[in-house]
């Protein structure tokens, strides 16, 4: 696993060409268990980008074990409460959707003002519960040289290359 995520890594070119002093901002709003991929993804995204002198900040959970948080020198700041009370219909999935991305939004834009030309987001379990969130607040710089490198979520029923499920995008 460790060497499959280093080959991705690699093509997703974190380090910024012009020599800036980028960062990664890592956006994880699932990770709270000590089990599953969640934890596991982030360590080795970070462990990379330690072995290569990027800087990385990782924003979690809330409600992140905190062990967890110590591990990876998480910042436990996204409030992604699935048992929140959601306006409208809660039997409406576009509810849910419109939800969950709002709380996405609010909380990139409280925590994080502004990433910095050069700055590459990860999110390495994509989903429609935060993408239009995230685009939400990544379109408010687009004066900015921004990358976001996304790895799609797909149940593995969907039988989906490996190559299909990851989206570079440079804004």
């Amino acid at each position: 696993m460790l060497e499959k995520w280093n080959r991705k890594l690699k093509t997703w070119h974190l380090s910024s060409r012009s020599g800036k002093n980028s960062s990664v901002i890592l956006i994880d709003p699932c990770c709270r268990f000590p089990h599953g991929h969640h934890p596991v993804v982030n360590l080795l995204i970070s462990k990379y980008c330690r072995d290569n002198g990027i800087p990385i900040r990782i924003l979690v959970d809330r409600k992140c074990d905190s062990q967890i948080c110590a591990r990876l020198n998480a910042e436990p700041v996204l409030d992604y409460n699935f048992s929140a009370n959601i306006p409208g219909d809660e039997t409406s999935l576009m509810a849910m959707l419109e939800h969950f991305n709002e709380l996405m939004f609010q909380n990139l834009v409280s925590t994080i003002k502004a990433p910095a030309d050069g700055d590459v987001i990860v999110i390495h379990t994509a989903n429609p519960w935060t993408l239009l969130g995230v685009y939400r607040w990544i379109k408010n710089f687009q004066h900015k040289s921004v990358k976001l490198r996304i790895q799609f979520m797909f149940p593995p029923e969907h039988r989906i290359p490996e190559g299909a499920r990851n989206v570079i995008l440079d804004f």
